[in-house]
């Protein structure tokens, strides 16, 4: 949530430089920068990095059923009997 406002709390931490706060700015804003910077690489060290997906086997196309005038002679005749009744 940090990150989505991050222009604007930028902007409101540089105009602390120029206000009645800014010798606190001064003698504090190194030791947040650099704890800043460690406590974000330790929330890095917490995410697990993402192991690289094996490539998926190429799948077959699905076999389309055959149509009678690709079936053989002894085939067609057996596939016309078993219709009729």
């Amino acid at each position: 949530m940090v990150v989505w406002d991050l222009p604007t709390i930028a902007a409101g931490v540089r105009s602390l430089r120029t206000s009645r706060l800014a010798p606190v700015y001064e003698e504090v804003a190194p030791s947040v920068a650099v704890f800043s910077q460690l406590f974000g690489k330790a929330l890095q060290a917490q995410v697990p990095a993402r192991p690289a997906r094996p490539p998926r086997p190429p799948t077959a196309p699905a076999a389309r059923p055959r149509r009678r005038a690709e079936l053989g002679p002894a085939r067609r005749r057996a596939s016309r009997s078993s219709t009729r009744r």
